[in-house]
């Protein structure tokens, strides 16, 4: 018993007898279809330069080619043949591959100046905060220890003082 997998049945077009199937391209492409028919056909592959017979045969078989540039398959059968092809790709059309491509990531830009001085400013503003609010938590544990034990707190530190940008 022979098992024939025709897959979905939507991707099967049938094929009048004498019809030519075109594929334009722009480069070197591959042609690949699936035929299915009820008696002998001729499939005739053709590309700008020539004519070749593919195949010549009934039942079930599959044509394969490779052409540079736009091509065809020409069916010749009897009238009353039924042919049905299937393609394996949706759209056989190929892009040229001599265009230019614009793909490529532009490179990184070197960092401005303007912003690794905030970058540095931003940093010192966060050493300074961080040093001030150190220096308030240990003032308010010594404030809390004078107080658990019933002595006067130490008297505060003075803050810190930033020095001027300009000098």
């Amino acid at each position: 018993m022979e098992t024939f997998k025709l897959q979905s049945l939507s991707d099967w077009h049938r094929i009048e007898p004498g019809e030519t199937i075109s594929f334009p391209a722009n480069g070197s492409r591959t042609v690949r279809l699936a035929i299915i028919s009820n008696g002998p056909v001729e499939v005739w592959a053709t590309d700008p330069q020539s004519e070749v017979l593919a195949a010549y045969q009934a039942g079930s078989f599959a044509v394969e080619f490779t052409a540079q540039g736009d091509a065809a398959l020409r069916f010749v059968a009897d009238d009353d043949t039924a042919i049905f092809a299937r393609g394996f790709a949706p759209d056989h059309r190929v892009a040229s591959r001599d265009l230019p491509s614009f793909t490529t990531i532009a490179p990184r830009s070197r960092r401005n100046s303007d912003v690794d001085r905030m970058m540095m400013l931003m940093q010192h503003n966060e050493r300074q905060r961080e040093a001030t609010y150190q220096a308030n938590m240990r003032r308010m544990e010594a404030a809390l220890q004078a107080a658990k034990a019933g002595t006067a707190p130490p008297a505060p530190a003075p803050a810190p003082v930033a020095p001027a940008e300009g000098a």
